[in-house]
């Protein structure tokens, strides 16, 4: 009975010291992490390797970087959603080139939102609507193009948020939109899902339908209804598993196994972010912006006084998962831009990691590469929102400086 006991106890100091607790929930394995990491804070101190851009830049000029990637010989991929074009630095900073251009021909795309190196070594350019991938090769040659689930084929619209390679497999997720039998409205899905080579579909992480209707002239777009996954909110493990915040108030992080199987679901207990007055002010621009855009008909917008739980997500090469959270990109220390919270392979809640160096962690980009540098792209929020239409400087306002591209590697 003492040597049970013994085991007990160091079962569960074990347990409390990895900063997780696993708990069996109708099948389904959560991993329960309390508000505190088990490691405390740590610093990650950047330095800087190279800039490219801004006001001092006479030979590089950006539009709107939304992503970026990196090889292995060092060079850096920056996608240019706003130029429909990437740009090519090598290790030094040096820009050596770009890739691919705004059309309709091979290898080309228009207003590309994402991209990712796919499983055949090609560079895939996410096009947003009509939703393809679009690929092409590191010297600029077409590879040819990628409709994940046969888009109008398959009897609808496809639009698509996020891109992403696991494996042989490319994961994508976007929207299924199709009339409904009225004719009177749409019927829109929203998926996380993983394709094959051909686009067929392999397997779906998460999935969410929704009913717009706009014959009865009181259309009610509602933030809690429309959140999903995409923009950042999910991404794929270096074991080919998949991670993404499926709750929008919830701080949870689901993980699948490459076949779509539920593996666990991260928690952590979590003050939710109750919006500012001036935070207020934006999402009120942001929602009159996409009144606009649905061309005339009337809509009513209804939004929450907190924000989301999980600003972004991010797992590493070490298989650790990086969550960014609203607490972590506002009221700062001077110096940190971004405060992570950092979790291991089995979801314990390890370590929060504040990152030093120059930036706004609201208005500007932080963005991981998977060779270990971190990017920033300052000025970031801004361009989006103008890119989206809603961004047009009122009267009095002072134009915003030209987008900058800041490589820093680990301290």
């Amino acid at each position: 009975m003492r040597k049970l006991l013994l085991m007990t106890v160091l079962l569960l100091t074990a347990v409390a010291a990895s900063g997780g607790e696993f708990v069996s929930v109708d099948g389904t394995t959560h991993v329960k992490n309390g508000a505190e990491p088990a490691q405390g804070v740590k610093d990650l101190e950047m330095v800087e390797q190279w800039r490219a851009g801004g006001a001092d830049d006479e030979e590089v000029f950006f539009g709107v970087v939304t992503q970026v990637e990196s090889d292995t010989d060092g060079n850096l991929y920056l996608l240019d959603t706003q130029l429909s074009q990437v740009m090519v630095f090598d290790a030094d900073g040096a820009m050596t080139g770009t890739l691919s251009r705004p059309g309709e021909g091979p290898g080309e795309v228009n207003i590309p939102a994402d991209m990712c190196f796919m499983p055949d070594g090609s560079l895939g350019l996410m096009q947003s609507f009509p939703g393809k991938v679009v690929k092409v090769s590191l010297d600029d040659s077409p590879m040819g193009n990628l409709v994940p689930g046969g888009g109008p084929a398959a009897g609808g619209f496809l639009l698509m948020r996020d891109i992403n390679s696991s494996g042989d497999q490319l994961v994508g997720c976007g929207e299924m939109i199709r009339p409904n039998e009225a004719q009177t409205g749409q019927t829109r899905t929203a998926f996380l899902s993983a394709f094959d080579a051909d686009g067929n579909k392999t397997a779906t992480f998460l999935e969410k339908s929704r009913e717009w209707e706009f014959a009865s002239g009181n259309f009610t777009w509602d933030e809690a209804v429309e959140y999903f996954v995409h923009y950042r909110k999910w991404d794929t493990g270096p074991d080919g598993r998949i991670y993404a915040a499926p709750s929008r108030d919830d701080y949870e992080i689901h993980v699948w196994k490459p076949d779509g199987t539920l593996d666990r679901i991260i928690e952590r207990e979590y003050e939710r972010w109750v919006r500012t007055d001036e935070e207020n002010e934006l999402v009120d621009k942001a929602m009159e912006n996409l009144k606009r855009q649905f061309g005339g008909i009337p809509v009513e917008t209804k939004v929450s006084e907190f924000a989301e739980a999980v600003n972004s997500l991010f797992v590493s090469p070490d298989n650790e998962l990086w969550v960014l959270t609203n607490h972590g990109i506002r009221d700062l220390p001077e110096g940190v831009m971004n405060i992570y919270d950092v979790f291991d392979a089995e979801g314990h809640y390890d370590r929060q990691v504040k990152i030093k160096c120059d930036g706004n962690g609201e208005q500007d980009a932080l963005m991981f590469t998977r060779d270990g540098r971190v990017v920033v792209v300052t000025g970031f929020m801004d361009a989006v929102t103008a890119l989206q239409g809603g961004g047009a400087a009122e009267e009095g306002e002072e134009e915003a400086e030209p987008m900058e591209v800041i490589c820093y590697s680990v301290k």
